[in-house]
């Protein structure tokens, strides 16, 4: 009798290992490699059809068994995208009064810059790298520092002309594709219509405040000229930063401060900029000259600020300026509602970089960001 229960315990054990290992390894196929159902059919032949029947009869297990879709996380914004994203593209667009109410493409841009062109003028560089848009602008002129910019992220650098120094270096540099606005006006069918293949006026709107950038246009120069450098890494780290007043990111510590508003003093009120923050949605409602800022889709609400203190100085009588964008400086970055301290380095063939006063990289929301070039912290007024 002993003999026979010690007999029926041992096949019992061995039923049960071997249904573990077998489990196990089922449970690796499908999980682990993401094998396919019909590749795991060759496998487990006996199975499959049970699942397939269980999938048709419990809707609650099919997320088990169906393949996820392939995801990509944008260089620029930390987003997530269904399909990989492409070279950067780096619009200057101007920001003179008579240009705003035609602004577009600023709200959808991945990263805009903001930093003065002269007389008390400030001027965007728009980054975007995945976005389907119509037409971007209005299309301006390049200077030398949004040229050290779009530099660092190898882009395809759209502009109007440019200053001679800007001009000289776009001709000289290969880190950049240069597309010249005004040239490629020129030879664009019907130019003076939103239906050119490239650039177009908007004769609705005064010149120089009224060209226009096609997308697709913008692409097709892309593509001919086999452009095909995208980013290799990404410039910024991304994530949620703790919002208590000693934050901690990948296990720094640093200091920040709660900030429900903040105002920049570029110049006249004409160029005053007031961000706002918007707990519900967690982004940053921008306001220009008194006014929310807004294109032709809908208002500008950005998730990061980040403010550059750099030197800068007028060099012609028009007040164009030298900047420095290499070295180091002071930096704030504003994220969910709190102001960050730290500082920026750049080597002179590096990148950008922004860190607290840890030295820990600085970690954005995934999101649109705007950086700000100024020289004088007292252009920055804070408000808890």
């Amino acid at each position: 009798m002993l003999f026979w229960v010690k007999r029926r315990a041992f096949f019992l054990m061995i039923f049960f290992v071997g249904t573990a290992i077998f489990l196990a390894l089922w449970f690796f196929v499908i999980q682990e490699q993401s094998f396919t159902l019909h590749q795991v059919s060759q496998i487990f032949p006996n199975l499959t059809s049970a699942i397939q029947s269980d999938q048709t009869s419990s809707p609650r297990n099919v997320s088990k068994n169906v393949l996820p879709t392939e995801k990509y996380i944008s260089a620029l914004d930390g987003t997530v995208l269904s399909a990989p994203e492409g070279p950067v593209i780096a619009v200057m667009i101007e920001n003179h009064p008579q240009a705003r109410v035609q602004h577009e493409g600023l709200s959808k841009a991945s990263i805009v810059y903001e930093a003065l062109a002269e007389g008390g003028i400030t001027r965007f560089l728009a980054l975007y790298s995945y976005q389907n848009l119509s037409w971007v602008g209005p299309v301006r002129s390049a200077r030398p520092y949004f040229i050290d910019f779009a530099s660092e992220y190898k882009a395809a650098y759209v502009h109007a002309g440019g200053s001679n120094d800007a001009l000289t270096r776009l001709y000289s540099t290969k880190d950049l594709l240069n597309i010249e606005a005004l040239y490629w006006e020129e030879i664009s069918p019907e130019s003076d219509t939103r239906i050119a293949h490239y650039f177009a006026r908007d004769i609705q709107y005064a010149a120089p405040h009224n060209l226009f950038g096609s997308f697709a246009g913008i692409q097709s120069i892309i593509n001919d000229k086999k452009w095909n450098v995208s980013l290799d890494r990404p410039h910024f780290l991304f994530g949620n930063v703790s919002s208590s007043v000693s934050g901690s990111v990948s296990g720094s510590s640093f200091f920040s401060a709660s900030v429900s508003r903040f105002d920049i003093h570029f110049s006249t009120p004409s160029f005053e900029v007031e961000y706002v923050y918007d707990p519900v949605s967690d982004r940053y409602v921008r306001y220009l000259a008194g006014n929310i800022h807004h294109d032709s889709t809908g208002d500008i609400t950005p998730r990061n600020i980040l403010v550059q203190f750099t030197s800068y100085y007028p060099i012609d009588d028009e007040g164009r300026l030298e900047m420095k964008t290499s070295g180091s400086g002071k930096a704030f970055l504003f994220s969910g509602g709190r102001q960050y301290f730290g500082v920026w380095k750049k080597e002179s063939d590096d990148v950008t970089r922004f860190y607290d006063d840890s030295g820990q990289q600085f970690v954005l929301r995934p999101g649109q960001t705007w950086i700000t070039i100024l020289n004088d912290e007292k252009s920055l007024e804070i408000y808890p």
